[in-house]
């Protein structure tokens, strides 16, 4: 292990030098987190409200209510935006960051 502490060191001088010479990075990094966020809360309202919309309930001969569940091609669809999306963004801020160096 002692070996390989001053290439650790100098991988951390380096990548120290880089950040600091490139603090605008922290502030895209906080923007995209905010942005992937600000989509998840968004992805998670509008899956309750295909949930709202979509599923419908009704009273049987015995006064039970029964609900029919959510279509799965909604859900597939939905599952399907919300992967997409947060990979758009986080390769976005990849070729973002790499395109500072």
């Amino acid at each position: 292990v002692w070996s390989r502490i001053p290439f650790a060191t100098a991988n951390l001088v380096t990548a120290c030098k880089a950040v600091s010479s490139n603090c605008g990075i922290t502030i895209a990094a906080y923007f995209f987190a905010a942005l992937s966020f600000a989509w998840s809360v968004l992805w998670s309202v509008a899956i309750v409200a295909v949930q709202d919309r979509t599923t419908t309930c009704v009273e049987d001969e015995n006064g039970i209510e029964v609900c029919e569940s959510i279509n799965p091609g909604f859900l597939f669809l939905l599952f399907l935006s919300f992967f997409f999306t947060q990979q758009v963004i986080q390769v976005s801020f990849l070729s973002f960051f790499v395109g500072t160096g």
